[in-house]
This record gives structure tokens, C-alpha cells and sequence, in this order.
């Protein structure tokens, strides 16, 4: 067998997308010159691989290599617990210096200071509120660069979410560059560090030179950023480590049970977002089903939408302007480095020369906006 069809995803569906880039990517580190398209079968668009000699044997490569990209060291657990306690305390300090701005403000008109005055008040009232945010800021810091080395470099281990100190960001960013450098092709994965799998996925999580209150924005994928208790990193990292062949075959094919019920899903499948006035019992009690194949190989697929630094933060490839997830679908067998660049022109405004598209190939361009109906988690809405 030389071509594998991915009969259990859509084209039409973005967590799918994002899944088929990530196995493209996943599947060319493991076997050099892969080649995806997408092909037309029982009635929906679904990704194609080739050359897939084995298919039983390929899977087990795939999900034995997510299960390593996954694996942490062995930090101390209430360490994430001290990261999040940390955060919390640095978005009060945070929040009373901002609260004391505007009293001063406020007592600036109702007294009448002129402008030295108002500058003579405002250094000596904010200077403690100023060394209580230093304190939390030094103390998140240093706790953040405990649990990374704890955790140990790799895609997906500065902690439970992106939004990490920018310099503990830029730190690991530098060493996965030195491991890509120093790199042998054909070297398997043998651990989360992976220099080929880290040196593309770093880009894409965050930049250093975009920060809000001295941490990394994450990119505007990320839906798990502690909202609901869910975390992006983290629930990546679940879902990989819960995948066995079979799990990973079964998502692949459509046929079989492909779920676990002891994962968190990214948000990125519009199945996700289940409305209470839809259903009898409350969502948030319901028992999770996730797709742990799906979700693990669509946060790889991150790796081919980069993040791109711009006036007013980060934007990311194939991020709709308005807000939201935009891809092609194209018949062609393209292998990776063309399938970047692809995604890198997709339009991100509404409008789109069709002619042009299908004179490269591209039989539609999809988009899946950005929803958040509860006001707390984003989901995609259905393309």
C-alpha cells in the first residue's frame, strides 16, 4: 500500500485540519519525503499520506512518538500548583497598582495639583504598590524556571500554558536552536527535546518580543489558557501520553472508538462547544470524550501556522483577520516545506482572487471563525 486515506477527518473540520498538518509534520520526521493532499471520499474532503508502506506498523511510530514528545521529567507536582498560585498573586498586584492609578487620578482633579505635585504623590504612593508587583513578578519568574528545568526541554514543557516570563521563553527557544544546529538527519525520536519537532514548534506557540505584563502572548490558537482550568501545554501533553496504536488507527479511520474520557480536548473541534440549552444535563458535568489522536497530532500541526510578530501583538499564519482559522484544500501530493508556504499566502481578509487559488491547486479555502458563546472558553465554529 503506497497512499493512506484519513477516512475518519474532514476537511470541513478545523481540528481535523490542524491534525492532518500536524501528521504531515510528525510523519516527515519519521519518514522524509511524505507527501499530503486531500482527495474526495464518502462525500467529504479527507487527507491523504504517500508513500505509506505499512500502515500498521507507521501508526505505531506515530503514536510511540507522541507518547516521547510528551514525556516530562519528574517535577514535584505542586510546582505547577506554586506557578499558578504565583500568577494569580502577580494579576493582584497588578490589578491595586492599576486600582491606586486611578484614585490618584481621581484626587489629582478634586485637589487641584499641579503637575509636580501630581509626580511627587504618585511616585511615593505607587512605590509600594510597585515593589509588591517586583516581588511577584521575581517570584513567578523563579518559579516558572524551576518547573522548566524540572520538566525538561521540549515542545510543550514550560509549564501548563504559553503565557510563561519572556526570558524563561527565550531560554529554552535558544537551546532548542543549538540542539536543530547540532542535529543528525535520521535520528529517531528518543525524547521530548527533539531538535526537528522543537525547532518547528517553537515559532509557532509565542514570541518573545510580543509580551503582556512581562509574559509571552500565546498565539491566537491557543484556547486553553487556564480559563475553565483548562491549559493548552497540558492537555496536549494528556492526550498524547493516553495514545496507543489503536486509539491513533481508530481516530485515523473513522471506524472503532478513537476517545478517552480522562482528557481535555484544545477546543478546536466545533463538536466541542455543546450548548446547556441543547442538552438535559449540564456540559460541565458531562464525561469527557476526546479525541486524543486528533487533538495531540493538531497541536503539531501548530507548527505550520507560525506566530508573526506586528504592530498591535501577535499575529499567526492562516489567522482570519476577523478572527479565526482559514486553510486550503488542494489535490496536489505536496510535501512539507511546499505545504508551508501554501499556508503562509492563505488570504486573511474577505477577499480572494478564486481564479487564482484554483490555478495552484486549492479546490476551496475554508474558515472556521472564533466563537466564545459563554463569554469564558474560545471554540471554532463550524467551518
Amino acid at each position: 500500500m503506497s497512499d493512506f486515506i484519513a477516512r475518519g477527518w474532514s476537511g470541513a473540520n478545523p481540528l481535523h485540519a490542524l491534525a492532518a498538518l500536524g501528521l504531515l509534520r510528525l510523519g516527515t520526521r519519521l519518514s522524509p519525503g511524505l507527501r499530503m493532499a486531500w482527495r474526495q471520499v464518502d462525500g467529504a474532503w479527507r487527507p491523504v499520506y504517500a508513500p505509506v508502506l505499512d500502515v500498521e506498523a507507521w501508526t505505531e511510530q506515530l503514536a510511540v512518538g507522541l507518547r516521547t514528545l510528551a514525556s516530562l521529567g519528574k517535577p514535584d507536582p505542586a510546582l505547577n500548583t506554586r506557578v499558578r498560585q504565583l500568577s494569580s498573586e502577580l494579576n493582584k498586584a497588578l490589578d491595586a497598582r492599576k486600582q491606586q492609578e486611578k484614585t490618584l487620578r481621581s484626587l489629582k482633579r478634586e485637589a487641584g495639583w499641579s503637575k509636580e505635585q501630581a509626580d511627587e504623590h504618585r511616585r511615593t504612593s505607587l512605590a509600594p504598590f510597585d515593589t509588591r508587583v517586583q516581588q511577584a513578578e521575581d517570584a513567578l519568574q523563579a518559579a516558572q524556571w524551576d518547573l522548566q528545568r524540572a520538566n525538561g526541554l521540549g515542545i510543550a514543557h514550560v509549564g501548563d500554558a504559553i503565557g510563561v516570563d519572556a526570558a524563561a521563553f527565550r531560554h529554552d527557544g535558544r537551546e532548542a536552536l543549538d540542539l536543530w544546529f547540532r542535529a543528525v538527519p535520521g535520528d529517531p525520536i528518543e525524547r521530548p527535546a527533539d531538535p526537528w519537532l522543537l525547532a518547528s514548534q517553537w515559532p509557532a506557540l509565542a514570541c518573545d518580543a510580543v509580551r503582556d505584563q512581562g509574559k509571552v502572548v500565546p498565539t491566537p490558537y491557543s484556547f486553553s489558557n487556564g480559563s475553565g482550568g483548562q491549559y493548552l501545554l497540558k492537555d496536549f501533553r494528556s492526550c498524547a501520553t493516553r495514545l496507543t496504536p489503536s486509539l491513533l488507527r481508530a481516530s485515523l479511520s473513522g471506524q472503532g472508538c478513537a476517545t478517552v474520557d480522562d482528557a481535555t480536548s484544545l477546543n478546536w473541534d466545533p463538536a466541542d462547544q455543546v450548548s446547556h440549552a441543547l442538552v438535559w444535563q449540564d456540559p460541565q458535568d458531562r464525561e469527557k470524550a476526546t479525541d486524543a489522536g486528533a487533538n495531540a497530532l493538531a497541536y503539531l500541526g501548530l507548527s505550520l501556522v507560525p506566530g508573526v510578530p506586528r504592530a498591535g501583538g501577535l499575529q499567526a499564519v492562516g489567522w482570519h483577520k476577523a478572527g479565526g482559522f482559514v486553510w486550503p484544500i488542494w489535490s496536489a501530493p505536496l510535501g512539507i516545506d511546499a505545504v508551508a508556504s501554501l499556508m503562509a499566502t492563505m488570504p486573511l481578509d474577505s477577499s480572494s482572487d478564486t481564479k487564482a487559488w484554483r490555478a495552484r491547486g486549492v479546490h476551496e479555502v475554508r474558515l472556521a471563525s472564533k466563537v466564545n458563546p459563554d463569554g469564558k472558553r474560545n471554540f471554532f465554529a463550524p467551518s
